[in-house]
């Protein structure tokens, strides 16, 4: 078996939602609540899709990826895979512009990992890693991972992948703030 991980970082390991729902608060729209429910959140309170993508130019502009925090668990499991002997591939769709802050926000974290990939195709970046296993959260990259890959796809359970039927290679990790330490858990388990 390939010792080799691949994690997504915002929603996963990383909450993005709330420095970027204060953010949004920021410029005036203090309408729009935590409380998502569709990925693409911001059309659900009426946002058009060039609003919403101008909003979230100006939250990467801003360094909105500089200072995010990890969810509970994450350092646990980054040291469960380091102690095991996993590469660790981190996978994230920041925009270019937001790399830098992505990378120094890991290492400020103090988050090891051995690379990292910039790009919206995960299944691709397990598939060219040979990865055994990878965390997700978005809905189109689940299914994409599962229908593309013979990996297992590890998911942290949000209202907007809760359509996702969780069977055979579908992992359920539940939701933050378990979410990771059930992952560390089902690897330590299962000697993954």
């Amino acid at each position: 078996m390939n010792k080799t991980v691949v994690l997504d970082c915002d929603g996963a390991l990383l909450d993005f939602v709330t420095p970027y729902i204060k953010f949004i608060h920021s410029l005036g729209y203090t309408h729009v609540s935590n409380d998502i429910k569709s990925f693409y959140f911001l059309k659900d309170y009426g946002f058009a899709p060039e609003q919403s993508k101008n909003i979230f130019k100006q939250f990467v502009a801003q360094g909105g990826f500089r200072n995010l925090k990890s969810y509970p668990g994450t350092i646990d499991l980054f040291a469960y895979l380091k102690e095991a002997g996993y590469k660790v591939v981190l996978a994230t769709n920041v925009p270019r512009m937001g790399h830098q802050d992505r990378i120094n926000n890991l290492k400020d974290l103090g988050l090891e990992y051995d690379e990292i990939v910039f790009g919206p195709n995960k299944h691709k970046v397990v598939l060219d890693h040979k990865a055994s296993l990878i965390l997700e959260d978005h809905p189109e990259a689940i299914v994409a991972c599962h229908e593309h890959t013979e990996a297992t796809v590890a998911c942290v359970r949000w209202p907007y992948n809760s359509y996702i039927k969780f069977q055979g290679r579908l992992l359920d990790l539940g939701g933050h703030p378990e979410a990771l330490l059930n992952l560390t858990q089902h690897l330590r388990f299962l000697k993954y």
